[in-house]
């Protein structure tokens, strides 16, 4: 049997593209010296090099190495600080499905360019309305073994700044090519941020969700409120997490989300014990604002989402091939449910059109 190290390392450079044809581009960008080609080689090996090549080549983590359950690969892109080469590094950040701007710990200067020229470099470069997420990657973390109070925080700091300066920022990780563990933790958030993006689902700046999730929200709300009485019944919230994760939760667990969201909306979260709309979209807006991102894409893909929150009308699609004196109609259960939706909308037996 292989670690992870041998894995990663004997597969690494010679990865393809994963069985599905997918890969996650991540382009990694920064001023000279910084360390970017270091940490794709330690990625790889598991181990810190001190002689390693100016520009790395293109390289991919094979789809097994996923983090996520899903087959994808990762291919990782190195660019040159060289003055002669800055249209090639334009082209890769232009086809880049993330971007890691990194800076050195040890040099202040790296990290005031992040916002005085990568990142206005970075939104320039990227085509018009194509919102790339980027990272920022604090490397060289080892050489400040003693942990200073301020450092943590002054990085801390930097990072909700800039988070506030571009929307694209996503988040910050602190590195070092000399230290694995923090390595897998970037590989894991790269993969994240490409695979379940926070964007299509969140406004960072009204701290609200977006119109098409709130919208999706609404649609994945009837379609589990089967005995539609615009509330979700603890088994009908039970229900949709079986349908959706595969496990069913424990009555303890469902007591503690009403509890969580009652107290939020003390006055429309929950109806005669059971939750409301607005209650299913404060705890989805809650499992956002905490990072559990993964868990509200895994409820989106299984109702039939696409990632631009658009439904694949394919999943519902029957396919079905009919003789010239064949006819296909509504069974009774169907009936009931469009019954039932109808009503939900209508006044006095009429849809406006509204």
């Amino acid at each position: 049997s292989l670690s992870f190290k041998e894995f990663v390392y004997q597969h690494g450079r010679i990865a393809k593209m994963s069985p599905s044809g997918r890969n996650i581009r991540v382009v990694i960008v920064g001023d000279e010296g910084v360390g970017k080609s270091s940490l794709i080689s330690a990625i790889l090996s598991q181990n810190f090099e001190e002689d390693v090549p100016s520009v790395i080549s293109p390289t991919l983590i094979p789809s097994e190495l996923c983090f996520h359950d899903v087959d994808v690969a990762t291919a990782l892109i190195d660019t040159s600080s060289r003055n002669d080469d800055q249209s090639l590094t334009d082209e890769e950040i232009a086809h880049a499905d993330l971007i890691l701007l990194v800076f050195d710990i040890t040099r202040a200067k790296t990290r005031d360019r992040l916002n005085s020229y990568w990142l206005p470099r970075l939104n320039q470069r990227c085509a018009q309305n194509q919102k790339i997420p980027i990272i920022i990657v604090e490397s060289k973390v080892d050489l400040y073994v003693e942990q200073e109070e301020g450092l943590d925080k002054g990085f801390r700091d930097t990072i909700k700044y800039l988070c506030k300066e571009s929307e694209q920022v996503e988040m910050g990780i602190a590195t070092s090519a000399k230290q694995p563990e923090t390595l897998s933790e970037l590989v894991y958030q790269v993969q994240r941020v490409v695979l379940f993006p926070v964007t299509p689902l969140y406004d960072s700046s009204s701290k609200d969700l977006k119109p098409y999730y709130k919208a999706a929200l609404h649609r994945i709300f009837r379609l589990f409120d089967k005995d539609r009485d615009s509330v979700l019944s603890d088994l009908e919230f039970t229900q949709l997490q079986q349908e959706v994760f595969g496990e069913s939760l424990a009555p303890e667990s469902v007591i503690v989300i009403k509890d969580l969201i009652n107290e939020k909306l003390p006055e429309n979260g929950i109806q005669n014990k059971a939750i409301t709309y607005s209650g299913f979209e404060y705890y989805n807006r809650l499992s956002v604002e905490k990072g559990r991102v993964h868990s509200c894409w895994k409820v989106l893909k299984s109702c039939g989402y696409r990632d631009d929150l658009t439904l694949n009308t394919a999943v519902y699609s029957l396919n079905m091939q009919l003789n010239s004196d064949q006819t296909v109609e509504l069974s009774p259960k169907g009936l009931d449910f469009l019954s039932g939706i109808f009503h939900m909308f209508a006044h006095d037996g009429l849809l406006n059109r509204e």
